[in-house]
């Protein structure tokens, strides 16, 4: 697939994406850096230009229907949100307070998913579409190591960073191939997205299979234990 089709194309392929939400791992992570910022993106601040060879911005609603339909995990593209919403009109109302940037990266040449909430950066999915151009997981981890430490491991080996209700991820597997993507997150967009589609009702709360709470099914972020 050439990259104009995939820039055209990105949120089609999402559609067809699974949740990409680790489980909560049971490492620790006192003291730990704050893992903030990967290729460029840095949350918490506002998106910088320089940072990009092209830049595309839409409304959140614009975002879910950039190809005439509902992406029901649009959503789950912009937030790492912790579940599924089937009730599309309230989800659309609450993108309606967010931004998305479809950005192309300077460094290592990545696409990603940029949400801005307020002009602040809170979310970003960057991938790379041709799998022959994208770096290794291991050159990813080389790149994020020096600066966050030693990565945790999740219960399906995703190495990530977790610290301050922020988590990034590295995945050796993106959105539509098997190419490595890196998801940054900053959960406190997600809270406030949840607090939108479930105005006026309770947030829902989800059990495991053998009934106990499963923390990373119903909140944005757990801190790992």
């Amino acid at each position: 697939m050439t990259r104009g089709l995939v820039w055209l194309g990105v949120v089609v392929v999402a559609a067809c994406a699974p949740p990409h939400r680790p489980p909560v791992s049971t490492q620790t992570t006192a003291r730990r850096p704050v893992p903030d910022e990967a290729l460029g993106i840095t949350l918490r601040k506002p998106l910088n230009p320089a940072a990009f060879t092209r830049q595309r911005c839409v409304n959140g609603r614009a975002f879910a229907f950039i190809f005439g339909h509902y992406s029901v995990v649009s959503d789950d593209a912009l937030f790492s949100v912790p579940h599924e919403h089937d009730d599309s009109a309230a989800v659309l109302a609450a993108l309606d307070s967010f931004t998305v940037c479809i950005v192309e990266t300077r460094e290592l040449s990545a696409l990603a998913f940029v949400t801005l909430d307020d002009s602040l950066v809170s979310h970003a999915t960057i991938f790379w579409d041709e799998e022959d151009k994208a770096p290794k997981p291991a050159e990813v981890l080389a790149l994020l190591t020096p600066r966050y430490g030693e990565p945790l491991k999740n219960a399906y080996r995703v190495q990530y960073w977790s610290a301050d209700s922020i988590d990034l991820y590295i995945n050796s597997q993106g959105l539509y191939n098997e190419a490595t993507a890196v998801t940054l997150d900053d959960s406190r967009a997600c809270r406030r997205f949840e607090r939108l589609v479930h105005r006026g009702h309770p947030p829902p709360v989800y059990v495991k299979e053998n009934g106990d709470p499963d923390p990373s099914s119903t909140y944005c972020w757990v801190q790992p234990q």
